[in-house]
């Protein structure tokens, strides 16, 4: 299946910092994630962020998204942990 991005979309990288330790997949226990994101800005890719771990019960003290130069939608390997991929890539 090919896709591409939306008009107006970009990925980022949220780096994302919670107040207390929590257990990350591939890491162990930490305070900080990386996350990749797909929104139409940097205020935007971050309000995801905080709402997805909000809803998890999980404090966010930091969010910090930058726009990412090399990630294509084809290099997301687990299309399903990018947050707004629903919103921001359609089908080519």
């Amino acid at each position: 299946m090919k896709y591409q991005l939306k008009p107006g979309f970009e990925i980022f990288l949220n780096t994302i910092i919670f107040e207390s330790k929590v257990i990350a997949q591939g890491i162990g226990l930490t305070d900080t994630i990386h996350q990749y994101c797909i929104a139409e800005s940097k205020a935007r890719a971050e309000e995801l962020a905080r709402a997805e771990y909000n809803d998890k019960d999980l404090e966010v003290r930091i969010v910090d998204a930058f726009a990412t130069t090399r990630a294509t939608v084809y290099s997301l390997m687990n299309k399903d942990k990018v947050l707004g991929w629903g919103e921001g890539v359609q089908h080519a």
